[in-house]
């Protein structure tokens, strides 16, 4: 609870702290005006209004439709056009289907995206019948599957089944221990050259 304040004359006492005041308590009687305070005729005639209620523009009838057009009018020629949204970001939904914020994200766009685009691959391995670990001796065909800083490429880009990248990491760590083919780029003949 706040402390309770009690006023006296010229001091603010409180149970925590006592305050003096500086200024003194000026009394207002309402009977008696000094001749300095009166008010000037002149001045209470400048205060008055110049129009009357009756004068005023909302007491005057007005065409609701002229108003209209005239606010559309004002509003198209001052506004920008609307953005432009590409068709390929519009969302189709159809009665009855529940979604989500993400739906409407550039997250979802991109997955919706690549699903789209991604071509299906075929497994090098399974359409030509070699089996990928007995690769482990030729290191040019296994970087063939390396990026050029020595890591494996993902199945996403070999197009390889799940048991065949396997396999061919397999082999590609064979190469590696065997010193067949190093672990920090492809094999010297994909490596860049210089023509001097």
């Amino acid at each position: 609870m706040f402390p309770s304040l009690r006023v006296s004359g010229r001091s603010i006492i409180a149970p925590t702290s006592r305050r003096f005041l500086s200024s003194s308590i000026v009394k207002f009687s309402a009977g008696k005006v000094s001749k300095q305070q009166s008010l000037n005729p002149d001045d209470v005639e400048a205060l008055k209004s110049e129009t009357t209620w009756g004068d005023a523009e909302s007491s005057t009838p007005v065409d609701l439709n002229e108003n209209m057009t005239k606010i559309t009018n004002t509003m198209t020629k001052s506004t920008d056009p609307p953005i432009y949204i590409a068709p390929s970001l519009h969302r189709h939904f159809r009665m009855g289907d529940t979604y989500t914020p993400f739906d409407f994200s550039m997250n979802r766009f991109t997955m919706e995206q690549k699903a789209k685009n991604k071509k299906k691959l075929v497994d090098p391995f399974a359409k030509s019948g070699i089996d990928p670990k007995t690769l482990y001796l030729m290191p040019e065909i296994l970087s063939k599957f390396l990026t050029s800083t020595g890591q494996i490429l993902s199945r996403d880009v070999t197009g390889c089944s799940a048991e065949n990248q396997k396999k061919l990491a397999m082999a590609i760590k064979y190469a590696r221990s065997l010193g067949l083919l190093s672990s920090k780029h492809r094999h010297a003949r994909y490596m860049p050259s210089r023509n001097m």
